[in-house]
């Protein structure tokens, strides 16, 4: 696709289960999608999907997001140097379903114990 960016979803407040944003070499940024709150399933369980945008440089826009139980796959971004934005979100999960491997393939892979010590990005 040819989004540099996902401005036109800001009224996108409620999610009940999957945020998948994967392929898009032209995005640079995620604004538009900062409102989103997860809102309960059936399952008790949300996943949050970024991989393969070549040139996302940054989470910033996740900052807010939360839930307890869940997935998070942050892959194959190759310009991808700062994970701050989703420090909220794994440092107050409490089922972590695919354990501390989830950023592979990024300019940068902090796991669960840098975003402990705040080293989230490069």
């Amino acid at each position: 696709t040819s989004l540099t960016n996902l401005t036109g979803l800001e009224n996108l407040v409620d999610v009940n289960h999957t945020i998948s944003i994967s392929r898009n070499d032209n995005l640079t940024s995620l604004n538009g999608i900062q409102n989103v709150i997860f809102t309960d399933n059936p399952a008790n369980y949300h996943e949050l999907i970024i991989n393969q945008n070549a040139n996302l440089t940054n989470l910033d826009p996740l900052s807010n997001y939360f839930y307890d139980r869940g997935k998070v796959n942050i892959s194959q971004n190759s310009s991808l140097i700062d994970l701050c934005g989703i420090s909220y979100l794994v440092l107050n999960m409490t089922d972590f379903i695919n354990d501390h491997n989830f950023t592979t393939g990024n300019a940068y892979n902090p796991g669960i114990v840098n975003f402990q010590n705040g080293d989230c990005s490069l």
